[in-house]
């Protein structure tokens, strides 16, 4: 499955999973303004075998996003 151009805003991201994704050009826009309930909820996020673009890889790290098995592209 690909991710092209997707903007995730507002939306509950909590134990989600993106195993396998491609993401290019994505953005996770929280429901609520950035607060440490908002980093928790990133951190449960899966990503185990995902592929990304730059952009949002640096996205998703910038807000504490775990991507430790993604891979960029």
């Amino acid at each position: 499955m690909d991710f092209i151009d997707v903007r995730f805003d507002n939306a509950a991201l909590a134990e989600a999973t993106f195993n396998g994704v491609t993401h290019r050009n994505v953005s996770f826009r929280p429901a609520f303004a950035l607060t440490n309930r908002y980093f928790r909820a990133l951190k449960t996020v899966s990503f185990d075998g995902a592929q990304m673009d730059k952009l949002s890889c640096a996205a998703l790290k910038g807000v504490g996003g775990d991507l430790q098995n993604g891979t960029l592209i």
